[in-house]
C-alpha cells in the first residue's frame, strides 16, 4: 500500500519543482498501412522518422507559452515490397531557445542535434509502439524485434 502513495507524492513533486517536459504534446493527422505481397524470402524491416517543418506558435492551452510545431512523418517499410506504414503527425515542443531553434531550421533545415535527438526518440517510441498493433492487423512482422525466451537446458548440452 505504500508504494502508490509514494508515486502520487513524487509525480507532485515534479510539478511543484516546475520541472517542464520540452515535448508538451503530439497529435497524429493520417495513418496509412498497406500489405502488398506474401513473401517467402528474407524480409527487411526498416523505420524512419522525418522532420518536415518546424514552426513557432503561441499555445493557450494548458497554460499560454509559446512552442514549436514540428511536422513529422514516420515510415516503416517491409522489403522486398510487403508492405508499408506511415504516420504523420505534428509534436509541440517548448524550449526557452525557440528563436534560436526556429532560426538553426531556417537556416539548414534540421533541428540542432540534441534537440534532433530527443524528438527522434519520442517518434521512435509512439510510432514503433503503434506500428506494432498496425503491423499484427496486417499480417506484417512487427516493426521491432521482441526478446525470444528459449529452453535453457537445450543451450547447454555438451558436444564434445
Amino acid at each position: 500500500m505504500g508504494f502508490p502513495k509514494l508515486i502520487i507524492k513524487l509525480v507532485r513533486t515534479k510539478y511543484i519543482v516546475g520541472v517542464v517536459l520540452p515535448i508538451i504534446g503530439y497529435h497524429i493527422s493520417s495513418i496509412t498501412a498497406e500489405r502488398r505481397e506474401i513473401s517467402t524470402e528474407k524480409i527487411d524491416i526498416n523505420s524512419a522518422p522525418k522532420i518536415n517543418s518546424v514552426e513557432q506558435r503561441d499555445m493557450t492551452y494548458p497554460i499560454k507559452q509559446a512552442a514549436l510545431a514540428i511536422s513529422f512523418e514516420f515510415e516503416t517499410t517491409y522489403t522486398p515490397n510487403i508492405g508499408e506504414i506511415r504516420i504523420a503527425g505534428e509534436i509541440l515542443y517548448s524550449n526557452k531557445n525557440l528563436k534560436k531553434i526556429s532560426e538553426f531550421w531556417d537556416k539548414q533545415n534540421k533541428l540542432p542535434e540534441d534537440i534532433d535527438i530527443e524528438v527522434r526518440n519520442f517518434l521512435f517510441r509512439k510510432c514503433l509502439s503503434l506500428g506494432v498493433n498496425l503491423s499484427e492487423n496486417l499480417q506484417l512482422p512487427p516493426p521491432v524485434l521482441f526478446p525470444l525466451i528459449s529452453d535453457s537446458q537445450k543451450d547447454n548440452t555438451y558436444i564434445g
